[in-house]
């Protein structure tokens, strides 16, 4: 896992640690201890949460300090967002958790999703999860109901984005589909040579992480391929 605060870089690996790197010079600037094998980090303001196996610690990127953990989820964590006030987790034992993140106490629990959460996304209106179901679903963080459930994917759907309006979903059906966030419909299809584990969108560029080792770049809309980085 990997998140990005100030100039720094931070990394979250199953050899239990945390390591922040200096994106100048990219030496290791700091190792911090984990518990357990990390799968999945967050930076908001000044704290990183790290998602952990049935646990999620906070800590202060100012002092570098824990600000304590939170406990609930029973299996790895391998989602996370901020939903206003809230933390939002999405997990292996197949729910979403919504925390209080002051009191560290779990508000809800949303289920619905057959397998594992992998990913989150969020804007004002809903929040978005994927699962290893091959599900996307819609939820009213007014009401926390489920509005509706995407089923375009044929496998696993690992990771979400949101970008200029559109939602961005990598699968291990080998495509990244996007999706209009006011109809819900799959406007695009975006088709690559293995599972597509992760992805970040800038601009008008995707680029996708493979299962192959490779980083493959695409124009978003047209789907030009723009190139691939080996290495």
């Amino acid at each position: 896992a990997v998140a990005q605060y100030n100039d720094f870089l931070i990394s979250g690996s199953w050899d239990l640690t945390i390591k922040v790197w200096d994106i100048a010079t990219f030496q290791c600037r700091r190792t911090l201890q984990a518990p357990a094998g990390v799968c999945s980090l967050l930076v908001s303001g000044t704290s990183l949460f790290v998602g952990l196996n049935g646990t999620i610690m906070r800590w202060d990127l100012t002092t570098w300090t824990l600000q304590g953990t939170f406990e609930g989820h029973t299996a790895d964590v391998w989602s996370l967002a901020m939903c206003g006030a809230e933390l939002a987790s999405g997990s292996s034992e197949d729910t979403i958790k919504l925390w209080d993140v002051q009191s560290r106490v779990c508000q809800r629990t949303l289920e619905g999703h057959t397998s594992a959460v992998c990913g989150l996304a969020i804007n004002d209106a809903v929040l978005i999860s994927c699962s290893d179901d091959r599900t996307i679903k819609v939820w009213c963080r007014q009401t926390w109901a489920c509005l509706r459930t995407l089923t375009d994917h044929t496998s696993w759907v690992y990771k979400l984005a949101l970008h200029d309006g559109k939602l961005f979903s990598s699968s291990a059906d080998r495509t990244i589909k996007i999706w209009d966030t006011t109809t819900w419909a799959c406007v695009r299809t975006l088709d690559y040579e293995n599972a597509v584990y992760s992805m970040v969108v800038r601009g008008d560029i995707v680029f996708a992480g493979l299962k192959s080792g490779t980083i493959v770049m695409k124009k978003t809309f047209s789907g030009e391929a723009l190139g691939t980085l080996v290495g």
